[in-house]
């Protein structure tokens, strides 16, 4: 027997629910997953290039070698069901 009422939770950090038709709402982990995507890189002026992530090397003057583009395996499922997405 499927039951239509809503349910009204409080929003927790961190913590997803499951509703009454065992679905779960994705879109508060896809937005933390995008949010954590964004290197955190504070600049001085629109044309600066700012500090390398990982070595710290000033950008406008140096160039650095280091992979800013690995992703934390624990979020490869959902970059996985985001490209799936997409397509």
């Amino acid at each position: 027997m499927r039951n239509n009422s809503i349910i009204h939770v409080q929003k927790e950090e961190g913590n997803f629910r499951i509703d009454s038709d065992n679905l779960i709402d994705l879109e508060e982990a896809m937005s933390q997953y995008t949010f954590m995507k964004i290197p955190f890189s504070p600049r001085c002026t629109v044309q600066c290039k700012g500090l390398c992530v990982k070595c710290g090397v000033d950008l406008n003057t140096n160039n650095c070698d280091c992979n800013t583009k690995q992703i934390d395996s624990r979020w490869a499922p959902l970059e996985s069901l985001l490209d799936s997405i997409k397509e």
